[in-house]
């Protein structure tokens, strides 16, 4: 590891600077908008050469503008205003003898510094700082450096190691020692614009540092001072401090191949309005640093803002075994050789969208849970509350652990043609469609218990299918059909051997107060999804199902004529004892074809 030159020196005394300071806010984003080979500045239009992390506006993409950062639909960071885009590159940890590399995950998303500095660090002047015009955007650093140096730029971007116990330390590049707290990263942006180009063809000559980095004087070249933006992110590569190695100073390396840390960089796309940008850099002067202290802000909390992939690459997850693009770690600056690389599938649509579960029709990579769209016949429905009362009345077993396939094939076999997955275990079905309130996808982000690259619902939320090629039969309306339903005649208690209780003026194809009979239970239950039908003590309807070790009695017992029976011919159960229908399966619903609810009140024996 080359040494630390004296500008580390300068390093240190960041935290100070900003005790001194006279105005600051910091904006918190929550988690990446996206991750993946995407670099609208540098590379607009294609798949960048390295991984970077993204954080900001929901419009960002490969080829995003600033009209179109503006019409984000959200933002991952907690001011709603700002639609801007921060990245990053991805850093990776590479396991031994030259082995596979698993991305190191963040602790806290994303901070960001706005800095309201001047010539004069202690106080700003009226009208000094400006805010970034439409269209600006900015690049950090060097991917390509592999070496220490003293400029302005390389003392803006450096590292410090988190620890508590023994003490945190700065550098300019990746440490050599395990950080226990975590690995902050730290880029500071030039604040001197030339006043005219909004981008330059390195990205960067536009842009000039003040000669204290931070403040102080702008060259004469760059006399515009802008808004300073300072990124941190935070590794947590504690969790790899039992896996360092020998033969490297440390095993970490940033996604373009740089296993110095002398490569780390930042890019800048603008997305605020400037007129509102302006107003917060002249009149959000606390020194806090906290964004509540400023009320034109409009906050947000975990809003898990999103973007779907446009690059079909896996760039995290499961242990990669080498760098997405051409990019084999380097020492130095002379050590990369040249290389060639097929370019992974590009989606040209994209998705934003709050939460972690995105629309079932978007793109998807091969690593990310989704909502299956449909299987079979079964088609996707949406993800919709349940509740105690249940949006799906009948819980069934699957063979093995839930997944989207096991569980509507089970509701097929019982005869539903609605189900739906709850908690990532639990299977519902039913035959009638769901009522209740439709939910966002993002409340049905449980993986399935039997398959981890499904979603199953989520917690008293149901992701429900109805198989299309159902085709429902009419429950029988005669005599005889009826009679042909019949299941016995059951010992009832105050229990109740049947637990769904039907009102006693039910409702049957929109129709109130149908008269008590045979007919009419069974269409109701039918009707509500069930797979059986019970009257007793004259009209009392209950569906189904039956429970357990439930005791049959003789026929006889059921003995009391149906109160909706004008003749007196046909029988409904009686005190304590229910009349059982098992209906067809799948249940019935009144077709187009049914008769008219006259024809349904015909008399029927039991």
């Amino acid at each position: 590891m080359v040494a630390i030159p004296s500008t580390a020196a300068v390093l240190i005394t960041w935290p100070l600077l900003f005790a001194q300071t006279n105005a600051f806010w910091r904006l918190l984003c929550d988690n990446p908008v996206t991750v993946g080979r995407y670099d609208p500045i540098v590379s607009p239009g294609g798949v960048a050469g390295h991984v970077h992390t993204v954080s900001g506006g929901s419009g960002f993409s490969m080829s995003s503008t600033y009209e179109d950062l503006r019409a984000s639909s959200c933002t991952s960071c907690q001011i709603k205003q700002d639609k801007s885009a921060y990245w990053i590159p991805n850093l990776y940890y590479q396991g031994a003898n030259n082995g596979t590399f698993e991305e190191v995950s963040t602790i806290g998303g994303m901070t960001v510094y706005y800095l309201q500095r001047g010539k004069n660090i202690q106080q700003m002047q009226p009208g000094e700082v400006k805010s970034f015009p439409p269209g600006f955007q900015m690049l950090a650093g060097n991917p390509a450096l592999r070496s220490a140096g003293n400029s302005l730029e390389q003392q803006a971007i450096n590292f410090v190691c988190l620890d508590y116990a023994a003490g945190s330390s700065s550098s300019l590049g990746l440490p050599t020692k395990n950080c226990p707290q975590g690995l902050r990263a730290q880029v500071v942006f030039p604040s001197c614009w030339d006043g005219v180009n909004l981008d330059s063809a390195n990205h960067k000559s536009h842009m000039a540092y003040p000669d204290a980095v931070s403040s102080g004087t702008c060259p004469a070249s760059h006399p515009v001072r802008l808004v300073t933006v300072f990124l941190e992110v935070t590794f947590e590569v504690d969790q790899f401090a039992s896996r360092w190695y020998p033969g490297r100073p440390q095993p970490f390396v940033f996604a373009q191949g740089d296993a110095t840390g002398y490569g780390l960089h930042g890019d800048f796309q603008n997305g605020w309005d400037p007129a509102f940008l302006q107003q917060a850099i002249d009149t959000c002067t606390s020194s806090s640093g906290q964004m509540q202290d400023c009320p034109l802000f409009d906050l947000q909390y975990g809003q898990q803002c999103h973007v779907t992939p446009q690059v079909n690459e896996l760039v995290n997850g499961a242990p990669l075994a080498k760098l997405p693009g051409c990019n084999p770690v380097t020492f130095s600056a002379e050590s990369k050789a040249a290389c060639t690389e097929a370019l992974p599938e590009v989606w040209n649509t994209t998705a934003q969208y709050l939460g972690l579960t995105a629309p079932p029709t978007s793109n998807f990579l091969s690593n990310q849970p989704q909502t299956r769209p449909s299987y079979n016949k079964w088609q996707f429905l949406g993800c919709y509350e349940d509740s105690w009362a249940r949006t799906l009345p009948n819980a069934v077993g699957v063979v093995g652990d839930v997944s989207v396939s096991s569980c509507l094939d089970a509701c097929k076999s019982s005869g539903y043609n609605y189900g739906g997955m709850e908690a990532g275990q639990e299977c519902w079905c039913s035959n009638v469609a769901p009522s209740a309130k439709l939910l966002t996808y993002a409340s049905c982000g449980a993986t399935c218990k039997g398959n981890s690259s499904e979603l199953c619902g989520g917690g008293w939320a149901l992701s429900i299918y109805n198989d299309t090629s159902a085709v429902a039969p009419v429950i029988p309306l005669t005599s005889t059909d009826l009679s042909s339903l019949f299941n016995g005649c059951y010992q009832d208690n105050p229990n109740r051997i049947m637990q769904q209780r039907m009102s006693s003026n039910f409702t049957v194809d929109g129709c109130p107060n149908v008269p008590q009979t045979v007919a009419a239970c069974a269409l109701s239950c039918a009707a509500s999804g069930f797979t059986q039908a019970g009257v007793e003590y004259g009209g009392e309807c209950s569906c189904g199902p039956l429970a357990a070790r439930s005791v049959r009695v003789a026929d006889s017992e059921c003995s009391m004529y149906c109160n909706g029976d004008a003749t007196s011919s046909t029988f409904c159960g009686a005190g304590y004892r229910l009349q059982l229908y098992k209906l067809p399966a799948p249940p019935a619903l009144l077709s187009s074809a049914a008769p008219s609810i006259t024809a349904i009140l015909v008399s029927s024996s039991s």
